[in-house]
């Protein structure tokens, strides 16, 4: 029986109306990175006989902490009650990566009504749903929670570069459009639409490269739907005026269909995106030597003047001093008083999936020290550099077979000029960018390979 017996060493009762509780034990060694989890959305499977007495609507599950007392947020996926199996989502304000964590699942209240709170365990989350071809799990859509199709969901990510490109343009024969970063993303959205949804592959290798493009695919479109003032919840493109004037326009029309320069751009849109989706005021720009954008953080004694770098695999020491001397000029150029910052985008170098881990990589260490040196020799406009890059990771797979979690974030470090015209304030927290895409993909029938 899972029924427990309260005790001195439980904890308190989180309410005497709810009859029975489980003990659940989070081990901290299968915490991924080094760095505890705040406000992480847990994902929690249990099957249970004793689970006959709770309602079969599962209205009277309850998460508490470990002190037995305090509700946490959580979202039933699925219950049967003839299975006694319940999936749900539990939001931890704390998952520690050193000491185990115990949360108390409790249930056995006839008189209950409805204890979830979807909304509480994705706040945060710009964008969150869940795939299913359930009729009976379909549910409004919204920015966080809902249950949509999946092949509505393909249909959604395709539309976003259909209404950026025009539909046409993806369905007529050209030489260049076959490389071109947008058609292969478009590309892999119509494969998944005709396939229902339904992720097909022979080994893990091909299975982890499909999830890496349905991550980064959701990532971009973001940024596209942010920067353009759309629709985030249901991935509606706005349009490309809201990201700035005439002259910003005919540079975006001129440079979305050359290759590089769309990866250039999509780069300044993630930069966009995130400072926007932060509250804080973008201005795009477009003249001659001028660098990419304005960005006014609350607070702050001026405005930061920013410009966005790409660096590909395979670039040199000089490549990298070439670029943040440009961006040095385009701030300078701009003649007002405000903070420098040179974005440097590194997803590049990490072109493969990695383990999660909180430590900086070697290949942006590097790139900080040289970043370091140009400052200091080359460059006063400039506060700092701040280094941008996609870590790409596998939690799991889930040891019953049942699934694996893709995680995509996109991390940032600031590197500060010892001796700038003006120094960033003591705080440059608002100027950081830490993105996170997570995908979870069930396959009920297939075991890990």
């Amino acid at each position: 029986m899972l029924q427990e017996q309260r005790s001195c060493n439980d904890g308190g009762w989180y309410d005497k109306s709810w009859s029975s509780r489980l003990t659940v034990t989070i081990n901290h060694e299968k915490v991924c990175g080094t760095e505890d989890k705040i406000d992480f959305p847990v994902y929690f499977v249990h099957q249970s006989s004793d689970f006959a007495k709770a309602q079969p609507s599962g209205a009277d599950f309850v998460f508490t902490s470990g002190d037995g007392t305090m509700k946490l947020c959580h979202e039933i996926r699925s219950w049967s009650p003839a299975d006694c199996r319940l999936v749900a989502y539990v939001k931890l304000p704390r998952l520690s990566a050193v000491l185990d964590t115990k949360i108390f699942l409790y249930y056995g209240n006839p008189k209950a009504v409805d204890q979830q709170n979807v909304d509480g365990v994705w706040s945060g989350y710009a964008h969150v749903r869940h795939l299913s071809d359930k009729p009976s799990e379909q549910s409004p859509p919204g920015p966080t929670g809902g249950t949509i199709s999946r092949t509505e969901h393909f249909q959604m990510q395709r539309r976003v570069l259909e209404d950026l490109f025009g539909a046409d343009w993806f369905t007529r024969p050209s030489k260049w459009r076959n490389v071109h970063p947008a058609y292969e993303d478009w590309k892999f959205c119509t494969g998944m639409i005709e396939s229902g949804g339904q992720f097909q592959w022979r080994d893990n290798n091909e299975l982890q490269a499909l999830a890496m493009k349905w991550a980064r695919v959701m990532r971009n479109n973001w940024s596209l739907v942010q920067c353009t003032r759309g629709d985030v919840g249901n991935f509606g493109l706005g349009h490309l005026a809201n990201y700035g004037d005439e002259k910003v326009m005919r540079r975006l029309q001129s440079v979305k269909l050359h290759h590089e320069q769309y990866l250039d751009l999509l780069a300044e849109f993630l930069c966009v995106a995130w400072f926007s989706s932060q509250g804080q005021h973008v201005t795009v720009s477009e003249n001659p030597g001028w660098a990419d954008f304005q960005i006014v953080v609350p607070a702050w004694a001026a405005p930061v003047v920013a410009d966005c770098k790409r660096i590909s695999r395979g670039s040199t020491g000089e490549t990298l001093k070439s670029k943040i001397k440009k961006a040095n000029k385009q701030i300078k150029q701009l003649g007002i008083d405000s903070y420098g910052l040179v974005i440097l985008n590194a997803s590049d170098l990490f072109p493969d999936v990695r383990a999660l881990d909180d430590t900086i990589p070697p290949e942006i260490s590097e790139v900080a020290n040289l970043a370091q040196k140009v400052l200091s020799r080359y460059c006063t406009a400039i506060s700092a550099a701040l280094l941008v890059w996609d870590e790409v990771s596998v939690l799991g797979p889930d040891p019953h077979g049942r699934g694996v979690m893709f995680v995509l974030r996109t991390k940032s470090m600031t590197v500060e000029h010892l001796a700038p015209i003006r120094p960033l304030p003591e705080d440059s927290t608002p100027i950081r960018i830490g993105c996170t895409i997570t995908n979870f993909i069930h396959f009920p029938n297939r075991e890990w390979v």
